[in-house]
């Protein structure tokens, strides 16, 4: 598939095509600062996006790769079913993406002296 996508923030990628405005999921906008606000994806992962968010899957990111690279997804940190996931996106778009996930770890851990327990307890 060739894609001439415009990328918001990799001028050098962009196309012709622009981005497509999705309004996330309760899921998704609850997070967000302004939960009314929608979201600008590629367009054409679009459909993509719209399909996995349909299916209850929260994602942090996308990028359909603008010809350059593969199309990824960044899932949210409790995400699962990524057999499910995978299966969903090849039935939508066929194209192989690549898929994170973010992950929430504590680098340091602060002892607090008036504290009766360690904060990671």
């Amino acid at each position: 598939m060739t894609c001439d996508c415009q990328s918001y923030n990799r001028p050098e990628l962009s196309g012709d095509r622009p981005e497509v405005a999705l309004m996330p999921p309760p899921s998704i906008a609850a997070g967000r600062a302004d939960p009314t606000n929608s979201i600008m994806v590629d367009a054409c992962i679009a459909a993509t996006v719209q399909a996995i968010w349909d299916a209850g899957f929260i994602t942090l990111g996308s990028c359909c790769g603008h010809g350059k690279q593969a199309p990824s997804l960044v899932l949210g940190e409790h995400e699962r079913g990524y057999d499910g996931l995978i299966a969903l996106i090849e039935a939508v778009d066929g194209r192989e993406f690549e898929l994170f996930q973010w992950r929430l770890i504590q680098l340091t851990e602060v002892h607090c002296p008036t504290c009766t327990t360690r904060r990671n307890e």
